[in-house]
């Protein structure tokens, strides 16, 4: 099964997002929604989203579920890199 801090750790490591956006994604990948994760957190959803937009622009990809396709892909394939 995967976990958040997987996603997270493998998304720091294979593209280089770090911080606030590795943290939100991992979270989105594994099902918590972006609001539930802010208010969580105790930060803004403006403040969450802008994070998560940063993660993406270092991805190249433009939508949160091409990623979580393209990641999850990824690390079911080559779950040594967990």
């Amino acid at each position: 099964m995967i976990n958040a801090n997987d996603v997270q750790r493998y998304v720091e490591r294979r593209y280089g997002i770090t911080g606030w956006g590795a943290k939100i994604f991992a979270a989105i990948a594994t099902g918590t929604s972006l609001i539930d994760y802010a208010d969580a957190a105790g930060i803004n959803v403006g403040t969450a989203r802008w994070c998560l937009e940063q993660a993406l622009a270092k991805t190249g990809v433009q939508r949160t579920s091409e990623l979580v396709r393209q990641v999850l892909d990824e690390m079911a394939k080559n779950t040594a890199m967990i």
